[in-house]
């Protein structure tokens, strides 16, 4: 006699379930970007950089007085240390997306701005991805205006156009004393021994120390 059942539907997964996961998956792949918004909890995290960032941890360091309204922007080393800023910085709004530049800053500030969406913090991370050109200190200074701080984060990596934007950063952050607070991420790096092989992106430990540099920067922005 010829078996004639049919396998059960349950001994094989769906087709349209499988796609689904793919399309997912491919959808993930092709962000890159990380944003996050104060008191959410949460935070979605994908990025086309790999993240180097899975150490769920306490952070040693201050959390941000929650009084104070904190907007950050940084490019994929924010997104490395996505976890332990989350962690760090519970009330701010950061955005970190891969490849972001200094030349986009001021527009994307003016926007936030506009919106009625700029902490009156505001933190930058940027120069892995090239160095600033020398209108955008001012640009930016403007469109802060006196109601904000600006804390500048240093780079660091061994990228040809890095020490620019370290000096540059430095330098701003020095002729307005009473504006701009700097974050020597690059003068703390030499600590940190789980970069990735470019040297650039922090690991999970690393990762908890640019957290810290830039949670101490807020806090003397903050009590000035």
């Amino acid at each position: 006699m010829t078996d004639t059942s049919q396998p059960s539907p349950r001994t094989r997964p769906p087709q349209f379930m499988v796609l689904t996961v793919v399309l997912v998956v491919l959808a993930i792949a092709g962000l890159g970007l990380v944003i996050w918004k104060s008191g959410s909890g949460s935070h979605d995290t994908s990025s086309s950089a790999s993240r180097l960032s899975g150490d769920t941890s306490p952070v040693s360091g201050s959390v941000v007085r929650s009084s104070e309204r904190v907007t950050m922007l940084g490019d994929s080393v924010t997104v490395a240390a996505a976890d332990a800023l989350a962690q760090v910085l519970p009330k701010a709004d950061i955005e970190a997306s891969v490849g972001r530049q200094f030349r986009d800053l001021p527009d994307e500030l003016s926007q936030l701005k506009k919106e009625g969406k700029l902490g009156n913090i505001v933190v930058v991370a940027l120069g892995a991805n090239g160095s600033p050109s020398s209108t955008v200190w001012s640009a930016v200074l403007s469109t802060l205006g006196d109601d904000h701080k600006l804390v500048l984060v240093t780079p660091h990596g061994n990228k040809e156009w890095i020490p620019d934007s370290i000096a540059s950063i430095r330098q701003v952050a020095g002729q307005h004393p009473g504006r701009v607070v700097l974050a020597d991420w690059d003068a703390v790096a030499s600590s940190v021994s789980d970069f990735a092989a470019d040297g650039i992106h922090p690991g999970p430990k690393g990762a908890q120390v640019f957290a810290r540099t830039v949670s101490e920067a807020i806090q003397q922005a903050a009590a000035q």
